[in-house]
């Protein structure tokens, strides 16, 4: 699993690829993708992508080996997330001081 950030600050979007030899895998990869893809990270964090996915009733047709493994997907691409938002929060408490009253507990889900 890798990411790139586009644009800059606040407005930054992300944008992860991922991939697998198993077609099946392959397709799961591209849905959890696609609700992340092109999202600011403040938004990409307020997504509940397990429940995005209960929606399609896949979870019906998973064995619990690749239910485990979206599982760890989505964990994964969340720890990134919170990483780049936590990284852009401190960077700009010591840019400006925190005049900003920047406060990580409205921004990270606990």
């Amino acid at each position: 699993l890798t990411y790139e950030l586009i644009g800059s600050g606040k407005t930054k979007n992300i944008n992860f690829k991922g991939e697998s030899d198993a077609v099946i895998v392959s397709g799961l990869i591209y849905i959890i993708l696609k609700l992340f893809n092109g999202t600011k990270i403040n938004e990409a964090m307020g997504i509940d992508a397990m429940a995005e996915l209960s929606k399609l009733g896949l979870h019906e047709h998973l064995s619990s080996q690749r239910s485990n493994g979206i599982r760890a997907m989505i964990e994964r691409i969340r720890t990134i997330l919170s990483s780049i938002w936590l990284n852009y929060i401190l960077s700009r408490t010591r840019k400006f001081g925190n005049k900003d009253n920047l406060s990580l507990s409205s921004h990270v889900e606990s």
